[in-house]
């Protein structure tokens, strides 16, 4: 995240977003995202993955 501001500096990069995608699915998750100066916040939760949809 530092990196990502860091590059903020520079003019051509004005702004950045940057994106949490994280298996964090909790309040306490997003929460703590923005605090840690995301944008944007995506919970994928693991569930998701490998269901069988048929």
């Amino acid at each position: 995240m530092r990196q990502i501001r860091i590059l903020t500096e520079r003019e051509q990069y004005k702004y950045l977003p940057a994106i949490a995608i994280t298996a964090l699915t909790t309040e306490d998750g997003r929460e703590q995202a923005f605090r840690s100066g995301f944008d944007v916040y995506i919970a994928k939760g693991a569930s998701q993955f490998g269901k069988n949809t048929e």
